[in-house]
């Protein structure tokens, strides 16, 4: 198991973190690959097994009574365990996506509205909540933005998702220019300049 850890998970975080893009989501989803694998070979062990010994049955027992996310972080294990040859070349189950409900143009202008008028609601996520429906910016692209990706030209406010510039119609204009304003952890003696 610290094998895969060594060979897999963690030269993936590092390379993340190398890059920026290391997010506490990727943090997060590494932490259930290398729990799920425990799990798996602990499991094993009660069954007196070795992971070379597994077999096709074995993995299909291990899949059928376990849940679907335990069954995805442990994917990325079972290929690096096949590939390394630590396991037979077995047919790793697939686990089927569940497909989303598509939101109503209804249910997302109530949600818009809420986000615009709630200031019970975090700033932060009403900001990335409005840019996802408004924009369809992932999550993921969200988090990266910084205050050099907004561009403020007289009373037009533009974020910088891509080129051009998209333009950031009002109410949710005035709401960037608030969290630009109300950043957290400015006080600090290395954040006073953070975009």
């Amino acid at each position: 198991m610290k094998e895969s850890a060594t060979w897999k998970v963690q030269p993936r975080l590092r390379a993340l973190a190398e890059s920026g893009l290391l997010t506490p989501g990727s943090r997060r989803n590494a932490g259930a690959q290398i729990m799920r694998a425990t799990e798996f070979l602990a499991w094993l062990t009660e069954a007196d097994l070795t992971l070379r010994r597994c077999d096709q049955a074995t993995l299909d027992r291990w899949h059928a009574t376990h849940l679907g996310h335990r069954r995805v972080s442990c994917k990325s294990f079972f290929d690096w365990a096949r590939s390394s040859g630590r396991i037979a070349r077995l047919d790793i189950p697939a686990t089927p996506a569940r497909p989303g409900q598509p939101l109503t143009q209804h249910r997302r202008l109530q949600i818009l509205r809420k986000l615009l008028t709630d200031n019970a609601i975090d700033l932060r996520l009403r900001v990335a909540f409005t840019l996802l429906l408004l924009c369809g910016q992932p999550l993921s692209r969200i988090v990266r933005l910084t205050i050099d990706d907004v561009v403020t030209s007289g009373d037009s406010v533009s974020i910088r998702c891509g080129e051009p510039p998209t333009p950031v119609p009002e109410p949710f204009a005035d709401l960037v220019l608030d969290l630009i304003d109300q950043r957290t952890n400015m006080r600090t003696a290395t954040n006073p300049n953070s975009p």
